[in-house]
């Protein structure tokens, strides 16, 4: 339990730390680093592997939540359509 505790506080700091960036580059244009994957995938762990039945099947909300693990996989997904398009010589 104390692993599950570290985890949830851990990955609260990394999301709250993606979203103030978020809003810092939206209201004054001021650059920072977001960092992917371990704020939303740190929650996701939490909430899969945590002892409330009713929300384990939650997992996926935080990868959606953190603008990290969102602008990841936003890349990711026009990276392949455009390598398939680029493939077929659209």
């Amino acid at each position: 339990m104390f692993i599950l505790a570290t985890l949830a506080l851990f990955g609260t700091a990394f999301l709250a730390s993606n979203i103030a960036a978020l809003i810092a580059y939206i209201t004054q244009q001021k650059s920072s680093t977001i960092i992917p994957i371990f704020g939303g995938g740190s929650l996701s762990l939490v909430l899969f592997y945590g002892p409330i039945v009713q929300i384990q099947n939650m997992w996926w909300v935080p990868l959606i939540l953190d603008p990290g693990c969102l602008y990841l996989l936003a890349s990711t997904i026009i990276f392949f359509i455009r390598r398939r398009r680029d493939a077929h010589g659209e």
